[in-house]
Protein backbone atom coordinates (compact mmCIF):
# COMPACT_ATOMS: atom_id res chain seq x y z
CA UNK A 1 0.00 0.00 0.00
CA UNK A 2 1.25 3.24 -1.28
CA UNK A 3 0.51 6.01 1.80
CA UNK A 4 -0.88 9.15 1.18
CA UNK A 5 -1.94 10.38 4.83
CA UNK A 6 -1.73 9.41 8.28
CA UNK A 7 -2.07 10.56 12.02
CA UNK A 8 -3.26 9.96 15.29
CA UNK A 9 -6.46 11.22 16.81
CA UNK A 10 -7.61 11.53 20.56
CA UNK A 11 -11.23 10.33 20.17
CA UNK A 12 -13.74 11.20 23.19
CA UNK A 13 -16.98 9.78 24.81
CA UNK A 14 -17.99 12.79 22.02
CA UNK A 15 -18.10 11.64 18.51
CA UNK A 16 -14.93 12.94 17.27
CA UNK A 17 -13.77 13.15 12.87
CA UNK A 18 -10.89 10.32 12.26
CA UNK A 19 -10.72 11.33 8.71
CA UNK A 20 -12.51 14.32 6.85
CA UNK A 21 -13.42 13.56 3.15
CA UNK A 22 -11.30 10.39 2.55
CA UNK A 23 -11.14 10.17 -1.49
CA UNK A 24 -11.88 6.66 -2.81
CA UNK A 25 -11.67 7.63 -6.31
CA UNK A 26 -8.15 5.91 -6.46
CA UNK A 27 -8.55 2.14 -7.93
CA UNK A 28 -7.47 -0.10 -4.62
CA UNK A 29 -8.05 2.63 -1.73
CA UNK A 30 -7.63 1.35 1.57
CA UNK A 31 -7.88 2.80 5.34
CA UNK A 32 -6.08 1.02 8.14
CA UNK A 33 -7.49 2.33 11.33
CA UNK A 34 -5.94 0.80 14.73
CA UNK A 35 -7.17 1.56 18.22
CA UNK A 36 -3.92 2.29 20.34
CA UNK A 37 -6.13 2.39 24.26
CA UNK A 38 -4.96 -0.76 26.23
CA UNK A 39 -8.80 -0.33 27.70
CA UNK A 40 -11.52 1.65 25.62
CA UNK A 41 -13.28 0.56 22.63
CA UNK A 42 -13.60 3.06 19.66
CA UNK A 43 -17.25 2.71 17.66
CA UNK A 44 -16.53 3.98 14.29
CA UNK A 45 -18.99 5.34 12.00
CA UNK A 46 -19.41 7.69 8.79
CA UNK A 47 -21.20 10.90 10.55
CA UNK A 48 -21.09 12.59 13.98
CA UNK A 49 -24.26 11.16 14.78
CA UNK A 50 -22.12 7.95 15.98
CA UNK A 51 -23.05 6.46 19.34
CA UNK A 52 -21.78 3.39 20.67
CA UNK A 53 -25.03 1.57 20.29
CA UNK A 54 -24.90 2.13 16.52
CA UNK A 55 -20.88 2.66 15.76
CA UNK A 56 -18.72 -0.60 14.74
CA UNK A 57 -16.64 -1.92 17.48
CA UNK A 58 -13.00 -1.35 17.74
CA UNK A 59 -11.76 -3.12 20.47
CA UNK A 60 -8.76 -2.26 22.11
CA UNK A 61 -5.20 -2.66 20.41
CA UNK A 62 -7.17 -4.02 17.52
CA UNK A 63 -6.64 -2.86 14.15
CA UNK A 64 -8.91 -2.38 11.08
CA UNK A 65 -8.52 -2.51 7.04
CA UNK A 66 -11.21 -1.58 4.70
CA UNK A 67 -10.55 -1.56 1.00
CA UNK A 68 -12.92 0.65 -1.10
CA UNK A 69 -14.32 -1.55 -4.05
CA UNK A 70 -16.14 1.58 -5.46
CA UNK A 71 -14.11 4.23 -7.38
CA UNK A 72 -15.40 7.71 -6.76
CA UNK A 73 -17.17 9.15 -4.01
CA UNK A 74 -15.84 10.33 0.02
CA UNK A 75 -15.82 8.48 2.98
CA UNK A 76 -16.11 10.02 6.26
CA UNK A 77 -14.82 8.40 9.71
CA UNK A 78 -16.05 9.34 13.24
CA UNK A 79 -14.86 7.70 16.57
CA UNK A 80 -16.86 7.28 20.29
CA UNK A 81 -15.74 5.82 23.03
CA UNK A 82 -18.53 5.03 25.92
CA UNK A 83 -16.03 6.85 28.30
CA UNK A 84 -12.87 8.45 28.39
CA UNK A 85 -10.19 8.99 25.67
CA UNK A 86 -8.62 6.60 23.23
CA UNK A 87 -5.70 7.15 20.72
CA UNK A 88 -7.37 6.47 16.92
CA UNK A 89 -3.89 5.95 14.18
CA UNK A 90 -4.53 5.38 10.56
CA UNK A 91 -3.29 4.78 7.15
CA UNK A 92 -4.53 6.04 4.00
CA UNK A 93 -3.19 4.76 0.67
CA UNK A 94 -4.18 2.70 -2.22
Amino acid sequence: MAVFGSGQVSVTSSATQIIASYSTGTAGAQVAISNLSDTETVYLGSSSGVTTGTGFPLRPNETLVQDFDTIGGTANLYGITGSGTATVAYLLGA
